[in-house]
């Protein structure tokens, strides 16, 4: 339990940790959404943010800390991102 937030990272960059199978654009669209989520979370619309971290749960395998701002990926997770996903990104 950490009410004082002792332990609570105040940045919307989160760190990688481990290795991971993924291509730098599947990395860039992952930071991206990581951001976009804490902006979420920051406005209180938690809903929209956990679908965020449920949607890079199910395609990537990645592992949220909020705690730390640190994400890894399960080494099971072999993932592509979809032509929408990069869209999105560059558009």
């Amino acid at each position: 339990d950490d009410r004082s937030n002792e332990w609570r990272v105040d940045t919307d960059e989160y760190a990688m940790t481990g290795d991971n199978t993924l291509s730098e654009v599947e990395m860039a669209f992952i930071d991206t959404k990581l951001r976009e989520r804490f902006n979420l979370k920051r406005a209180n619309e938690y809903e929209e943010a956990d679908a965020i971290r449920d949607g890079l749960r199910g395609k990537y395998g990645v592992n949220v800390d909020d705690r730390t701002k640190e994400w890894s990926q399960d080494s099971e997770f072999v993932g592509a991102v979809s032509e929408d996903a990069v869209e999105n990104l560059v558009g």
